[in-house]
């Protein structure tokens, strides 16, 4: 039984040149415990799919065409919004390739993992920021950094937050796009 299929997909992004065909009928299956990895030039539509599983296309832009996306049995493309922001890094994270724009700079570190940590898990803050520490140490930085704001950090530790966050929850399905950006 597939752990993660994706039938016949179909996208495309309204822009103000036309339409663009991002993705034409893509199908592929994934057992759980299976390693995928998606080779492609850049705008192969790799991020796109990526985009897609997680439900997080831009709505404006982005339209489905056609297809189903299966997730131990869900289709996520049928699934409310709510349905999906529970699904989202509790049981699919995904590492986006650019660290910036995927961290708040108003925030801490370990405020942004420990609210991920907080929201799914339902535990205590300091329980949260017990584990918010301890995630930093796997992705090696040290603990005492775990304060700190994004901006503080170059580039490479940005990259291991970013991990970092989508380890949090112990995801079953992680979604890297380029996690090796800037490592």
């Amino acid at each position: 039984m597939s752990f993660l299929s994706i039938d016949n997909l179909k996208v495309d992004y309204v822009t103000d040149d036309g339409i663009v065909h991002a993705l034409n009928g893509v199908s592929l299956e994934l057992v759980q415990g299976e390693t995928l990895g998606l080779v492609g030039e850049t705008g192969a539509g790799k991020t796109t799919m990526a985009k897609c599983i997680m439900g997080i296309l831009p709505k404006r832009t982005g339209k489905i065409r056609s297809g189903e996306i299966t997730f131990e049995e869900k289709n996520l493309l049928k699934c409310s919004q709510k349905e999906l922001q529970s699904i989202r890094g509790a049981q699919i994270a995904m590492i986006f390739q650019d660290p910036m724009s995927s961290l708040n700079p108003v925030l801490p570190v370990d405020e942004q993992i420990s609210e991920l940590i907080r929201l799914h898990r339902r535990c205590s803050r300091a329980k949260a920021a017990i584990e918010a520490r301890e995630i930093l140490k796997k992705v090696g930085i040290q603990p005492e950094r775990a304060g700190e704001y994004p901006h503080q950090f170059s580039g490479g530790m940005k990259q291991r937050v970013v991990i970092a966050i989508a380890l949090a929850c112990s995801p079953k399905l992680i979604i890297a796009d380029e996690p090796t950006t800037a490592l």
